[in-house]
């Protein structure tokens, strides 16, 4: 079987045209806030540096050059100074860059808030063997995007994968529609009030339907987004809460429309509420 790897913000491309997706963050307009005057373009270009770079493959200066919209030089230096802070490394042979080990020390001091993750392996497992998608578990990067923060492989013939560490807005994907349900109570408005970004012809963008998407979400217990993120994909989740029965995350199935349909499997449905209701349980909720 032909095998490759598709960016999944690449809406164009059908997730048929390749075995795997490996889902990375949208780049998405920066805003001209009163605060802009703040900003410090350096810093921000080295984010946005670190950020291309955490794809998990090395990239060359012409290649980063070309994604971030900037000249090779101002890449090449801030690559550079990356790699003194050991953020990043060099290939001595290829020239190229990857992400640092300081940069993984980061990514274990992360929040306690995203610790319970670790304690949803063992159902995100069974979840995976009984249904036999994808497996992934989001929680809220803040009001405005969700972020994966573990990912398990499906067994089907055809993978689709989520890589951790990628992001999705709130009012475009499953995850972000059932944190809206859950979460914060003012989030939703804040939401709307930003504007709803299209990223499909199936995104919500009109605020009267989200409100009513959500509002059923609410109401049922799960949620789903059909190519709403991208096309050819489908996710079915639910919510997870703690001991104090506060919204923490949520656990979803996740593959192509065509294993996980519009209508997805009342199968799926009931496997994923389940899983989400034992983690729940293994945090104290009750």
């Amino acid at each position: 079987m032909r095998t490759g790897r598709v960016r999944a913000v690449d809406e164009q491309r059908s997730p048929h045209q390749a075995a795997r997706i490996d889902a990375t963050v949208a780049s998405k307009p920066r805003s001209k806030s009163a605060d802009a005057r703040y900003s410090v373009q350096s810093l921000q270009l080295g984010l946005r540096l670190l950020e291309a770079l955490a794809n998990g493959k090395e990239r060359g200066v012409t290649e980063l050059a070309n994604e971030l919209g900037v000249t090779k030089w101002r890449i090449f230096r801030h690559a550079h100074s990356l790699c003194e802070e050991g953020f990043a490394t060099q290939d001595p042979t290829t020239g190229k860059f990857q992400l640092g080990r300081r940069t993984y020390a980061l990514l274990e001091a992360l929040p306690n808030r995203f610790n319970f993750a670790h304690e949803t392996r063992p159902e995100m497992s069974a979840l995976r063997d009984e249904r036999g998608h994808a497996v992934t578990v989001a929680v809220p990067a803040d009001d405005r995007s969700v972020v994966i923060v573990d990912a398990i492989e499906g067994v089907h013939a055809v993978q689709f994968n989520l890589r951790i560490g990628a992001m999705f807005d709130l009012h475009a994907s499953a995850h972000g529609k059932a944190t809206l349900a859950f979460g914060p109570s003012d989030w939703l408005e804040h939401v709307i009030a930003r504007g709803l970004r299209r990223h499909t012809d199936y995104t919500i963008t009109d605020p009267r339907t989200l409100r009513r998407a959500v509002e059923r979400v609410r109401i049922q217990g799960w949620s789903t987004a059909p190519e709403e993120a991208f096309r050819g994909v489908n996710t079915v989740v639910a919510p997870i809460f703690s001991a104090s029965r506060n919204f923490v995350g949520t656990i979803g199935l996740f593959g192509s429309i065509d294993d996980i349909p519009r209508n997805p499997d009342r199968k799926d449905v009931k496997a994923v509420m389940a899983a989400a209701r034992r983690i729940s349980q293994k945090l104290g909720w009750k």
